[in-house]
């Protein structure tokens, strides 16, 4: 049955929002399609034989997680997970940038114990998927074992709704076991059904050039995104990207010492061969943050602790890890990147003191701010941009929280050049106004603008949803976009990146939140059309 939504009236509604942004011809005839990027790329491997844990990290707390040649099953390397406390502890990666959604994979991989278990273990990989405040698991291989042999598992699995993570960690009964993982496949056997209906637009104006002399134009991406089709259409629209995960702190360095770069480096790439500016998001977040930077030597929660000089040493060690991690990145990009989200998230107008109680601000107070600056400054010279990102910065409370940190922090020589306005926003609120307001107040303070997360939800509370999102209202995402974008225009002066978080409806963190409704937030719908 034809899906409503992508009736022809409709997709033709959509294109108001292009149509308002970049006055473009009319409707175009449908590109060829062509299938999503290589199927080799669907083709996931994990032996341990480059890049340490390739991004796998403990899962609970006490666990260490290591490539190691006493955990290889060929080769010279595998992962070993030692020091488990509880059956579902062991070594974990997050494949929620990796895996598609209405995909079928094929799982196989070798697993062991270090020692023979008595009595006999069940030993296995799942899954845990989280969407909103939702958490479930699912199993997708086990075997029983007796001995400390290598065994071969295989499974299947499959999501057929977005996921704010989906972690595979290998896991067992005993809580004795130290386990062993290596030689891990995961083939996409079955591909989206919407993998092969992509058709791009060619024969319409791109996003960059309306916008050209103005501002970049920008969108985030995931490493499965900037390739096929859908990597043509963000070459063809966009001058700008973003990571939406894969630099966030969880991803890149999962456990302590240990980066991931397979994927930052696959963006930088890519942003390096279209000639597109890359914006790095973000350094320090109280979310997506793992859980070993608030842990002491002993593993035990730096904001638990009572006694005042052990309180001063877990602090010290929390601004050196934190410094070790900007310092790492930076040296590393500081190149092929100019702007940097440094902190993201750190006011709350609910609070007296205007500062979000986060972990970092827990342990180390407003001090973790001016180390990620001067950190990122250290590292990437005079040339970065080093920004603050926050939401809600056009509501007047905020905004002035924001400037009254930024004041205290200059003030100290702290340097921050700009600021970021996520500008996740609604068909109704806020008034047009008050982003002109915020935008001009801070380039008034000397400060860079970039809009970094633009979206704009067809809702305006948390309880409504729609089956399909109506007609109607399609039309008025269409007008306020082109009110935005004439806002950004006639402030050009103060604007210099104007980014989009994501490249199409249906892959909007929006779907999911706050709960799971259908949303038309972006420019491009399901099926990545305008």
């Amino acid at each position: 049955m034809k899906n409503p939504f992508f009736c022809f009236s409709c997709r033709t509604v959509l294109f108001i929002v292009l149509v308002a942004l970049c006055a473009l011809i009319p409707l175009a005839a449908f590109a060829q399609a062509s299938p999503l990027g290589d199927t080799k790329l669907d083709t996931f491997v994990y032996d341990f034989e480059k890049s340490g844990t390739q991004g796998w990290g403990p899962r609970g707390d006490g666990v260490k997680v290591e490539a190691t040649s006493a955990a290889a099953h060929s080769g010279s390397y595998g992962l070993s997970a030692v020091g488990r406390s509880a059956n579902w502890m062991g070594s974990a990666i997050n494949l929620v940038e990796v895996l598609k959604r209405d995909a079928v994979y094929e799982f196989s991989a070798y697993m062991k114990v270090a020692l023979p278990p008595s009595p006999p273990s069940t030993i296995k990989f799942s899954i845990e998927e989280k969407t909103g405040g939702s958490t479930s698991w699912v199993t997708v291989a086990q075997v029983e074992v007796k001995d400390n042999k290598w065994v071969q598992v295989t499974g299947s699995y499959s999501f057929s709704s977005g996921k704010d993570s989906l972690t595979l960690y290998a896991e067992s009964s005993s809580v004795s076991d130290d386990i062993y993982i290596d030689d891990i496949i995961i083939k996409m056997v079955t591909p989206p059904p919407a993998a092969s209906a992509i058709k791009i637009q060619k024969d319409i104006k791109s996003l960059k050039d309306s916008f050209a002399g103005y501002f970049a134009v920008g969108t985030a991406v995931n490493p499965q995104n900037i390739q096929g089709d859908i990597g043509d259409l963000v070459i063809k629209h966009f001058n700008s990207i973003v990571a939406e995960n894969a630099m966030k702190s969880l991803y890149i360095q999962p456990s302590e010492g240990v980066f991931f770069w397979d994927d930052a480096d696959a963006i930088v790439a890519f942003a390096k061969k279209n000639n597109m500016v890359l914006r790095y998001h973000t350094l320090c977040w109280h979310e997506q943050c793992p859980d070993w930077f608030f842990l002491d030597k002993n593993g035990k929660e730096m904001v638990d602790e009572t006694n005042a000089s052990k309180r001063a040493a877990n602090k010290k060690l929390l601004l050196q890890r934190l410094d070790t991690h900007i310092t790492t990145i930076v040296s590393r990009y500081k190149n092929d990147i100019r702007s940097w989200d440094v902190v993201n998230e750190v006011t709350d107008t609910s609070q007296s003191d205007g500062m979000r109680q986060s972990k970092w601000y827990q342990i180390a107070g407003k001090d973790f701010i001016e180390t990620a600056f001067r950190s990122a400054r250290a590292a990437g010279g005079p040339r970065a941009k080093l920004f603050i990102n926050d939401y809600n910065s056009e509501e007047p409370a905020k905004r002035e929280a924001m400037a009254k940190l930024i004041t205290e922090m200059k003030a100290k020589g702290v340097p921050i050049d700009g600021v970021g306005h996520q500008t996740h926003i609604k068909l109704n609120y806020p008034p047009m106004n008050q982003i002109s307001d915020s935008i001009k107040m801070f380039a008034d303070m000397g400060l860079e603008n970039h809009i970094t997360e633009l979206d704009i939800s067809i809702y305006s509370d948390d309880l409504t949803s729609y089956g399909s999102v109506p007609e109607d209202l399609l039309i008025q995402v269409a007008y306020r976009y082109k009110e935005l974008f004439d806002t950004f225009r006639n402030l050009h002066k103060n604007i210099t990146n104007v980014t989009l978080w994501g490249i199409s409806d249906g892959t909007s963190w929006l779907q999911n939140r706050p709960i799971k409704r259908v949303d038309a937030p972006l420019l491009f719908n399901n099926q990545f059309q305008a």
